[in-house]
């Protein structure tokens, strides 16, 4: 879905689709190059049916909302983004193609910090509501 990779074995982060489930990968100097040993799923996707995610992550502690309402909290991802390097921000496939993603994808915002429970909430509340 979202990507700050440069190919599919190079990544910062990833938003993605495993299944049915999102999945996560977050880079740290722990979790090495491809963020594989920072892999995590959570929630369940449903076809056509609108879902507004945030993954919020601050050292050692990653924390994921599905609809303004808490899904998962793990602190199994440890370290920082040191060995984060330069990178295209990609949406809906990897700059190499061939893992199209086909679904929809709006109101998109990246932070620079933590986003707690109550902002979750709020975020959630203020976001149009397709019909």
């Amino acid at each position: 879905m979202i990507s700050f990779s440069n190919d599919i074995t190079h990544r910062n982060f990833t938003l993605g689709q495993d299944g049915n489930r999102f999945t996560v990968r977050i880079r740290t100097p722990q979790t090495g190059g491809n963020a594989t040993d920072g892999e995590f799923s959570f929630g369940k996707i449903e076809a056509r049916k609108p879902t507004h995610v945030i993954v919020s992550y601050f050292e050692g502690n990653v924390y994921c909302y599905i609809d303004g309402e808490l899904a998962h909290v793990s602190n199994g991802i440890q370290g920082d983004f040191s060995n984060w390097e330069l990178y295209p921000l990609l949406f809906g496939d990897e700059a190499s193609g061939g893992r199209n993603w086909e679904g929809k994808l709006s109101y998109i915002a990246i932070y620079s910090r933590f986003v707690g429970v109550e902002e979750a909430t709020h975020k959630f509340t203020v976001v149009p509501k397709n019909k």
